[in-house]
């Protein structure tokens, strides 16, 4: 598979402990991440939620970015098709009461895979193993079926014993029962979470996509160790043209898993987790009763008047270069170059007051996170968001300044006045786009210091 693009400060939403199927302890699963450069990442276990406070404990230490997860089978005719769910809070309401007989059904499961083994004479000693793992909270699966058979002598590896038996259609392989796709979306959704399709490259049924999507389906988990290049652009643009965000991790099991090398190399890109971060605390907002991090009023009252000083300026631009064109009496012309005057230093005024407060808050967002043991990845989350904002706002401000200057020369006769309108309907386009980027900047900064605050108290 590629990698997804995300070398430095790589992002993982996609791992395994021993809580599921993993081979590595929640502790030490973060450890792993933070000498391999992970400095975010989701412990998403099969069916079960118990390796996450552990997990969360062991990542505030090692100032790694935590996202509580999960990987919940669901069933599509007959065929297991796995949905991950995302959320801020690591015990989402809900999730017991569904996860209790989804773990009953693996345990079903394993005995009756067990009762088939012994039938073709490789008999394994599972019912240790299932009264561990009911006490501990921890989900039985395959590989620890497979497990069992390494242990008994009969196959040499995890691998051997699928090819062998447990594979989809193998000789010992026993169906799951579970709730549909859609169900289990509603069911994250319902839990103040967001929920992706996992490596729908695997699953191969992307004509499910629609459907869940249409069902409150949040992403499609494009970026995974088993996709190639290929792969990444098809689900990428499958998530673009059903309003999904992306997802991606590694789905690292273990260090005897065949996706082990894939551990600190595949990852999701930066820009698509910040859009799937909003997504996340949009859902958690509508669950919980908080206000949405992307609603105006919890915006706080400096950017409130950073955006309501930024839009009146660009609003005046606009009314403007309109004025502009249909001035006829000296009277319109003296209103035309006094508005302009005026809207363009409110503009220019707005725009540098925007730059100079997320400098502030990015570096107050930084030294709070460092003081507190905090991630890396919040403050670092601003400084992407606040990058676009220097380098657009560079033009645009030089593009509101020229038309002002240029005014000048069309009152004095000295330039054509279409040269002076075409720069000035340049300056408001390029204006409104970069208010459309300090939104999104400003969005970000208030949601990190959110989060800052949250995990401080």
């Amino acid at each position: 598979g590629a990698a997804g693009g995300c070398l430095a400060g790589m992002i993982d939403l996609h791992t395994h402990t021993t809580a599921s199927d993993g081979s590595l302890p929640p502790a030490e699963l973060i450890a792993r991440a933070a000498s391999a450069g992970i400095r975010t990442l989701a412990v998403t276990d099969h069916d079960t939620l118990a390796g996450i406070r552990e997990a969360a404990d062991a990542a505030r230490a090692r100032r790694v970015a935590f996202l509580p997860g999960i990987e919940i089978t669901a069933v599509h005719e007959h065929r297991d098709v796995h949905v991950l769910g995302y959320f801020l809070d690591g015990d989402p309401p809900g999730m017991g009461p569904f996860l209790r007989p989804a773990r009953q059904d693996r345990k079903r499961r394993a005995l009756a895979m067990s009762e088939k083994l012994a039938a073709l004479g490789v008999p394994v000693d599972i019912e240790d193993v299932i009264c561990e793992a009911e006490e501990s909270g921890r989900a039985v699966a395959r590989p620890t079926v497979a497990r069992a058979l390494v242990d008994a002598g009969h196959v040499k590896s995890v691998q051997e014993a699928f090819d062998r038996y447990l594979a989809d259609g193998g000789p010992a392989y026993v169906a799951r029962v579970g709730a549909s796709p859609a169900e289990v979306v509603a069911l994250v959704r319902a839990g103040g979470g967001i929920s992706s399709l996992a490596h729908p490259g695997l699953l191969r049924k992307d004509h499910l996509i629609p459907a869940l999507a249409a069902a409150g389906l949040d992403a499609i988990e494009a970026f995974h160790s088993e996709h190639d290049a290929a792969d990444q652009g098809r689900y990428c643009r499958l998530a673009e043209r059903h309003g999904l965000a992306v997802s991606g991790g590694s789905d690292f099991h273990g260090d005897d898993h065949r996706r082990a090398d894939r551990f600190g190399r595949v990852g999701l890109p930066p820009s698509h987790f910040d859009a799937l971060r909003r997504r996340l605390e949009r859902a958690h907002a509508d669950v919980h009763g908080e206000t949405s991090p992307a609603e105006f009023r919890r915006v706080g009252k400096v950017t409130a008047a950073l955006i309501t000083a930024t839009a009146l300026g660009i609003g005046g631009l606009g009314y403007c270069t309109v004025l502009g064109f249909v001035a006829s009496m000296p009277a319109d012309v003296a209103r035309h170059v006094s508005f302009g005057i005026f809207f363009t230093l409110i503009t220019l005024l707005a725009h540098s007051m925007t730059m100079f407060y997320l400098i502030g808050k990015g570096k107050a967002i930084r030294e709070a996170a460092t003081e507190a043991g905090l991630p890396d990845e919040l403050h670092l989350a601003v400084a992407r968001a606040r990058r676009p904002v220097f380098s657009h706002g560079m033009l645009a401000m030089a593009l509101t300044m020229l038309a002002a200057i240029l005014g000048g020369g069309v009152d004095t006769g000295v330039l054509p006045a279409g040269i002076h309108s075409s720069i000035a309907l340049l300056a408001v386009v390029s204006n409104l786009y970069l208010f459309k980027v300090e939104l999104l900047a400003l969005t970000t900064a208030v949601e990190s210091t959110a989060e800052v605050n949250r995990q401080v108290e």
